[in-house]
């Protein structure tokens, strides 16, 4: 009787230890669950380092002529991360023997990075110009023909650059992509205002893709440069009206 009383209780036992740790059995799904987080995020990086949001987004237009990137300078992300990819403007400068910078998104001497910016050109010897617009809205005649100006007069190589490098330097990278190194525009639209490079024609943005479908739908064969000279004006008069009343 002894005998037979003890097994049933040492079953019990083993089952009262096995039900007391209900914990075991989920811990090789929850280290999948936290492998399949950090290896999305990691992709999302990725992602976002490959279209340029991260790392600087230096890219060449032209080799030897004509270069475009996002702010390289100062503490936001686009300075911070691309100094961690080698690619502060300072370095730029001399891998690329850059000796004209053109900044598309304006600044002012409060700014750090536009003050960076400068102290960078100034001990590299390299001019710096403004032609500043907005990602959100057509760009100005007057803007568009001062850009224009400062391709046929600047020191060469140049890099040009916005704030994350992708809409306002997509649009003018088009149209010296186009202009001057004779891409036709629909090539030049397709390799320098691209998601690649992190332009998405969404919301206000989409503002740069309306600049050439503007020149495509009203040129009737006239070529981009004199239209932007002789007839945005109007064009853009028309397309503004509403806006400022």
């Amino acid at each position: 009787m002894a005998i037979s009383n003890a097994k049933p209780g040492a079953k019990t036992a083993v089952s009262g230890r096995a039900a007391g740790n209900p914990a075991a059995k989920p811990k090789p799904r929850a280290r999948r669950i936290i492998i399949g987080v950090a290896l999305f995020l990691l992709l999302v990086i990725a992602g976002l380092w490959i279209i340029g949001v991260f790392g600087g987004n230096v890219r060449t237009i032209e080799a030897g002529r004509a270069y475009r990137s996002s702010t390289l300078t100062g503490f936001s992300y686009t300075g911070v991360t691309a100094r961690w990819a080698g690619n502060d403007l300072e370095s730029v400068l001399k891998r690329d023997h850059i000796r004209t910078v053109i900044c598309l998104r304006g600044g002012s001497l409060s700014d750090d990075w536009y003050r960076e910016e400068l102290a960078d050109c100034k001990r590299e010897n390299v001019e710096h110009k403004d032609v500043t617009f907005s990602a959100r809205m057509l760009p100005p005649p007057r803007t568009m023909a001062d850009l224009l100006n400062v391709f046929d007069h600047a020191q060469y190589p140049i890099l040009m650059h916005c704030q994350a490098g992708s809409d306002r330097t997509g649009l003018a990278s088009t149209l010296y992509a186009h202009l001057y190194a004779k891409l036709p525009l629909d090539k030049a639209e397709a390799e320098e205002l691209t998601w690649r490079y992190g332009h998405f024609p969404v919301a206000k943005t989409r503002a740069m893709d309306d600049f050439f479908t503007l020149y495509r739908r009203d040129s009737k064969g006239m070529g981009l440069r004199e239209w932007i000279l002789r007839r945005y004006p109007q064009v853009y008069a028309a397309q503004t009206a509403g806006i400022s009343k």
